[in-house]
């Protein structure tokens, strides 16, 4: 059985592990997408160019991921502050977070943007060189 301790230690680890996935996976198809855009001679031949809206929605969604990821944990660090702060004033040992303050909801928020944009980023990149490979 685990502890409270040990579900919250994982529920950090889990959530650090998605960050630095959504990161990778985000300049991935950036940089992926930059190269079938810009081309040159390292550029991967294809029967067909890959669409470039397609390309540029995938870059584009995939750096709405990265921004997210940034704002969440903005929005963290100021909720954080807040939950210091109003501790500190109650002259307590023990904090809480205030569920329904905007800023925890915008923490939420900001993490499960993070996720649709970097899956539809990546489905947009697959399906850009995924019609250019059987066309």
């Amino acid at each position: 059985m685990a502890s409270k301790k040990d579900v919250l230690d994982d529920l950090d680890f889990s959530s650090d592990r998605i960050s630095t996935q959504v990161r990778t996976i985000g300049l991935s198809v950036i940089a992926v997408a930059w190269l079938f855009l810009v081309g040159g001679k390292d550029t991967p031949v294809l029967r067909v160019l890959p669409s470039h809206t397609l390309l540029l929605v995938a870059g584009g969604l995939s750096l709405l991921a990265l921004l997210f990821d940034y704002f969440q944990y903005v929005a963290g660090y100021v909720n954080n502050k807040q939950v210091l702060a109003s501790g500190e004033r109650e002259n307590s040992d023990d904090f809480k977070y205030d569920y329904a303050s905007f800023m925890w909801k915008f923490r939420t928020k900001c993490f499960w943007l993070k996720q649709l944009f970097v899956v539809s980023g990546f489905v947009c990149l697959a399906i850009s060189i995924g019609a250019a490979l059987i066309s």
